[in-house]
């Protein structure tokens, strides 16, 4: 039996391997584009548009801070005086953490709870109190 010729290949073979190159040369040219339109691009305008973009992040954040501190000082206004919102207090005792919720106006004041999480409130600065 013969060895056949050593290069043979099939049909099939030489088709995939030529589409294979036209796919390369087709590949390396959009390469090519690509990186000439890379070197034409002002990095500098791009910069720019970042810091914008970084700046927009932090105002919409703020915007949110600011629209929270009013949401909760709308849900714990005072009813009693209807001047102030109720500041949260909290009272560090012997068997455990306790709260309470103040008015600095008309001194109404709620009575001692046991603090959990999930517990909400403003302090005395107006700052959401995270414990």
């Amino acid at each position: 039996m013969g060895r056949g010729h050593r290069g043979s290949r099939s049909d099939s073979e030489l088709d995939e391997i030529q589409r294979l190159k036209l796919e390369n040369q087709k590949l390396k040219k959009q390469i090519s584009k690509l990186r000439k339109e890379l070197s034409r691009i002002d990095i500098d305008r791009y910069s720019n548009l970042k810091d914008m973009i970084e700046a927009q992040a932090a105002e919409d954040k703020n915007f949110d801070g600011v629209f929270q501190l009013e949401k909760l000082k709308k849900k714990w206004n005072c009813n009693s005086c209807d001047k102030d919102y109720l500041r949260l207090i909290i009272v560090p005792r012997f068997d455990g953490l306790f709260y309470m919720r103040k008015c600095p106006s008309c001194e109404y004041r709620t009575r001692l709870k046991k603090y959990s999480e999930g517990v909400d409130g403003l302090d005395s600065t107006g700052q959401p109190v995270e414990v």
